[in-house]
């Protein structure tokens, strides 16, 4: 699955052309002004499902087995942590993401999801391939670190990181007696 904006530097054009040269079916939810222009681009595997509600996503993630997020170079590059990653780690979903850098803060690869070179369509195949390779175990595996990774970034969570690096700051910065 593909979740999300059909920007471009979201990578949905890449996604297509990529997915048109396998034999690999893809479903695409999201809707906007850049869709017709996708449909036309897709193969017969590529399925758009249109815009779902939070429910019906929450839903349709529950029971995915891989999520993508393709996002290429843009001048978003060093600005972006898709909020759907964090979705896609709540829900237990194997996932494969651009390397992007702050991606790459919180993916590690093949522990936590896995990671292709951001625009690159051999290495994105390549890595498909080799994540179909998998025993159900190790996926297994990497969908519950990936869950236990998106528990570190709740509201609460990060909220009791911040006050943590600010006593850490008080502390080293008092003056001595």
């Amino acid at each position: 699955y593909y979740i999300g904006n059909f920007y471009e530097w979201k990578g949905v054009d890449f996604l297509i052309e990529t997915f048109n040269k396998i034999n690999f079916p893809l479903k695409i939810i999201g809707d906007g002004r850049r869709r017709e222009i996708l449909e036309k681009k897709a193969g017969k595997n590529i399925e758009f499902l249109g815009f779902k509600s939070q429910k019906q996503i929450e839903k349709i993630l529950k029971n995915s087995k891989l999520t993508i997020i393709p996002n290429i170079e843009s001048k978003y590059t060093n600005f972006t942590a898709p909020l759907k990653l964090y979705e896609y780690m709540a829900t237990s979903n194997i996932i494969l993401a651009s390397d992007l850098p702050t991606i790459k803060e919180i993916i590690k690869d093949s522990v936590n999801g896995f990671l292709f070179k951001r625009g690159d369509k051999k290495d994105f195949i390549n890595k498909l391939n080799y994540i179909l390779s998998l025993p159900k175990e190790k996926l297994s595996e990497i969908s519950k670190n990936a869950y236990e990774t998106a528990k570190k970034f709740t509201w609460e969570n990060r909220a009791k990181e911040i006050l943590k690096f600010i006593k850490e700051i008080n502390e080293n910065n008092l003056p001595s007696s």
